[in-house]
């Protein structure tokens, strides 16, 4: 018997299950012992390999490889008698239900055999920690979810409903209107013609209107010795239920990672500027208070359906 040691997709047959306690903070974690039956082949090498010619699960039971993970539930300490909620429950504990069909009232289930058998689909990643990468199971699921990382997105009824919400668009650019021809600056002596003009007969052109400042344009002086800074309101959104009203920009960020699931670190990163330009408005973020990255997590939350951790 052998190992995992390459990142991949996988369709894995439990051998063994059991509930137990990280050693440090003990929270409940899932532990598993189970078998590759199945690997997800994509890339041109592996699909010249097999004889492929697009992506594709190939039977891999012979070759005898097994995964050992471990899935952390809940970020409550049990042993100080931390209630295991919905404020303290991960990601894992609802892919756990989503691969073994668990209903998650009963760690009961995770021990005494009812998962022993069972297929699950399971990739393994890079995992590094004090220096050292090593392939780990890093997501579960039922057998048939996505092989492939794919991002979440909102069904067409909750994006009509957002979008009827929205309240920002392009503004208009004013037009400075064209001035009338200015009249002659003096009276002509009588019996003599104006000369001619090099110009003369043209139509007017219109000077076009410089574009307007953006919203919060920053210092506007009325005197040497004073400055003003106007800036955009910011916004304000209701708190997700079960998280802080305030954080720092640290722990929001740490928060949005952990409970991140399969979204890509680009999603994330693109969801975390948004929210930042949503709710800062034209300040800079060392003007931000610890409300403001609150509200910054919970649009995160939110708008990616993440679970509340």
């Amino acid at each position: 018997m052998k190992f995992i040691d390459t990142i991949g997709t996988y369709i894995f047959r439990v051998i063994e299950s059991a509930l137990a306690l990280t050693q440090k903070n003990k929270y409940p974690q899932w532990v598993v012992k189970a078998r590759a039956v199945q690997k997800w082949v994509q890339t041109a090498e592996e699909l010249t390999h097999y004889g492929l010619t697009e992506p594709a699960y190939v039977d891999c039971e012979e070759w005898d490889e097994h995964v050992l993970g471990y899935l952390v539930l809940f970020k409550a300490n049990v042993e100080n008698n931390e209630p295991c909620d919905e404020n303290t429950q991960l990601m894992n504990y609802a892919q756990l239900q989503a691969a073994m069909g668990w209903e998650g009232t009963s760690f009961g289930d995770l021990d005494d055999g009812t998962f022993v058998g069972k297929r699950f689909l399971g990739r393994m990643s890079e995992n590094e920690y004090n220096g050292k990468v090593t392939i780990q199971l890093d997501w579960v699921d039922s057998v048939d979810a996505s092989p492939t990382r794919e991002l979440r997105k909102l069904d067409a009824a909750k994006v009509a409903h957002i979008s009827s919400l929205l309240r920002v668009g392009p503004k208009a650019t004013p037009v400075k209107p064209a001035t009338a021809p200015k009249p002659a600056s003096a009276a002509r002596k009588p019996g003599k013609q104006p000369s001619a003009s090099p110009a003369a007969g043209k139509p007017a052109v219109a000077t076009p209107a410089p574009a307007s400042k953006p919203p919060g344009t920053p210092r506007v002086a009325p005197s040497p010795n004073a400055a003003i800074e106007t800036v955009a309101e910011p916004t304000v959104v209701a708190s997700v239920p079960g998280l802080p009203a305030e954080t720092d920009k640290a722990s929001a960020w740490q928060h949005i990672n952990v409970v991140k699931g399969d979204n890509d670190d680009n999603v994330i990163a693109e969801a975390w500027i948004a929210a930042c330009a949503e709710v800062g408005g034209d300040r800079t973020e060392d003007r931000f208070t610890g409300t403001d990255w609150a509200q910054i997590r919970d649009i995160i939350v939110r708008d990616l359906s993440l679970t509340v951790a």
